[in-house]
């Protein structure tokens, strides 16, 4: 799939509606791009945290590993689950319709992707507005990859078990998309 930096995005939700429709079970999703510092800095210590490197990686990558929950649950292993994906139109001096309310109690964050200012806007005016907000294309500059970078993010943030809820979202123009990822429910 090719939607510029939303890419990672779009596979992920592909990826979902697969499982969800029963015609895969697991499907491994992301997005690649040619090697580029921006990927570097952002998914070298995620993907090595040693920091140690013997050879140089010829592409620029992050992948999520996508697999239906009881058959997760079983082989265990899991980072998070998929709580909701979410998609709207920004309308101006509205919030971000359909992404569920911050609840009290919660320890979230918000990974964004591309953002534009009518996705900064609706941030603003949602319950979300105060969540710390991590936002990859500001400190890191714009990628073809950025997409799949965010979610990688989102996972080690949850897999560090600092953090209850994320929200990985983008948008520009007039449309979003979000996902809401959250520890799985060890048994």
């Amino acid at each position: 799939m090719s939607s510029l930096s939303q890419s990672g995005e779009a596979a992920f939700a592909a990826a979902c509606e697969l499982i969800e429709l029963g015609v895969a079970e697991r499907v491994v999703a992301g997005a690649v791009a040619p090697r580029d510092a921006i990927v570097e800095r952002v998914l070298g210590p995620l993907l090595d945290p040693s920091g140690f490197r013997a050879t140089a990686r010829g592409q620029g990558a992050g992948f999520t590993l996508l697999v239906e929950r009881s058959t997760a649950r079983a082989e265990q292993g899991v980072l998070a689950d998929v709580l909701g994906r979410f998609t709207g139109d920004l309308l101006p001096g509205q919030g971000l319709h359909g992404v569920p309310e911050l609840e009290p109690g919660w320890r979230v964050r918000v990974v964004l992707g591309v953002a534009g200012p009518e996705l900064r806007q609706a941030l603003d005016a949602s319950s979300w507005a105060s969540a710390l907000r991590v936002d990859l294309a500001v400190e890191h500059g714009y990628h073809e990859a950025l997409g799949a970078v965010a979610l990688a993010v989102a996972a080690e943030l949850l897999k560090a078990e600092k953090l209850d809820r994320v929200l990985v979202l983008s948008g520009s123009g007039c449309a979003f998309s979000a996902s809401l990822l959250g520890p799985s429910e060890r048994e």
